[in-house]
């Protein structure tokens, strides 16, 4: 990931090539709108940075690939995702996937099927949310770790009762 100041240092010098002479005729926000907003239709490097960003966390979230198994065992281990503190140990690139998991969580869906690789607990499984934070967190010996969707749900049908939520040590 290119550092933010880096970019905002490139999109300064090609505005000082746009306004070179004087007088600045229309804002640098205004040549980055689309032209059918009136601008001038650049791309603006911020928002690149940002939408990159965002991409680079959903391939990390999607998995599949030897980058994202790696990354997840470099920094996650046994650590949530949606939970994680970010590290000063983190690269520059995992902290930026982790500072866009706001973005993330708005904008994903789980589809559960048997739910076995679903966090019960900790993923925004329900309305973009995780249970822990509908619920707050339970006193009563309930795990938090190592508890999947799969547990309560059998062929698709919400079953809380076929597992007992006992503490696990």
């Amino acid at each position: 990931m290119v550092p933010l100041a880096t970019i905002r240092k490139i999109e300064g010098i090609c505005a000082k090539f746009i306004w070179h002479g004087g007088i600045h005729a229309i804002s640098w926000e205004q040549l980055c709108r689309p032209k059918k907003e009136g601008g001038v239709g650049l791309r603006s490097l911020v928002s690149v940075r940002e939408a990159a960003g965002i991409k680079l966390a959903w391939r990390f979230l999607k998995g599949g690939s030897l980058w994202s198994a790696w990354m997840s065992s470099r920094y996650l281990r046994v650590r949530n995702f949606w939970v994680c503190e970010i590290d000063n140990n983190f690269s520059v690139a995992f902290k930026h996937i982790l500072r866009n998991r706001p973005v993330l969580r708005k904008a994903i869906r789980r589809k559960m099927r048997e739910g076995g690789e679903t966090d019960l607990w900790l993923d925004p499984w329900i309305a973009g949310q995780s249970l822990l934070e509908i619920l707050g967190p339970q006193t009563d010996g309930v795990a938090y770790r190592g508890l999947t969707c799969r547990h309560i749900i059998r062929g698709g049908v919400w079953r809380p009762e076929e597992y007992r939520f006992t503490a696990q040590l």
